[in-house]
């Protein structure tokens, strides 16, 4: 749930963040955490089209929502290295 965290935490601060299938919606657990901030962070995001733990859709709902670029994948929940590589050297030289 890295992604879940780094995405809230992304309206406290200020930042860049890459997300890789954030668990966004539809979590069978919801830690308690603190109220989102109004703070507006860079948000770019791979989904994997495949993804049968994570809605993709409804993923990439959110993320738009939320000002991200979102690109989507021809891969599961856990993204393959070389299709993280791949986007990783992408999206690094826009920040």
């Amino acid at each position: 749930m890295g992604g879940y965290f780094a995405f809230h935490l992304g309206t406290h601060y200020k930042t860049n963040l890459l997300l890789l299938n954030p668990a966004l919606p539809n979590r069978t657990f919801d830690p308690p955490i603190l109220p989102d901030g109004n703070e507006k962070s860079k948000i770019w995001a791979l989904v994997g089209e495949n993804d049968d733990v994570v809605d993709p859709l409804a993923n990439e709902e959110i993320l738009k929502r939320a000002g991200a670029k979102v690109q989507i994948g021809n891969h599961e929940h856990r993204t393959p290295k070389e299709v993280f590589e791949e986007y990783f050297k992408e999206v690094i030289p826009t920040l």
